[in-house]
């Protein structure tokens, strides 16, 4: 079986965790200002953009259209897969294949 690899570095994660808290699609000026509110940084739009570009080439998020956002347009993009389908597949890059059904095991009850 062939694996993806999903591995993201820190700065992707932070965009990540705002991107699946939305619930709604989201554009990279709002990333953005969750990013300088939640983390107490301030990143320039020089850096996130190119992030999202990075995460959209990696398939972590879709553009899912525009919106109008003052004067502009701007893209919008919701998670291309789900938080826990992330870290099964962050696991299953970690784990042998042929430890991953004694892994499994620990979740019966």
């Amino acid at each position: 079986m062939e694996r993806k690899k999903t591995r993201l570095n820190e700065s992707e994660m932070k965009v990540m965790q705002i991107t699946w808290n939305a619930g709604h699609p989201i554009t990279g000026q709002q990333v953005l200002g969750q990013i300088t509110e939640q983390y107490k940084g301030s990143w320039h739009p020089r850096t996130i953009y190119p992030l999202m570009r990075k995460l959209s080439e990696k398939g972590m998020i879709r553009d899912v259209g525009s919106a109008r956002v003052g004067k502009v347009y701007a893209r919008q993009f919701l998670p291309a897969i789900s938080r826990p389908e992330y870290m099964a597949l962050r696991i299953m890059e970690t784990l042998p294949e042929a430890e991953l059904p004694q892994f499994l095991s620990y979740f019966s009850y």
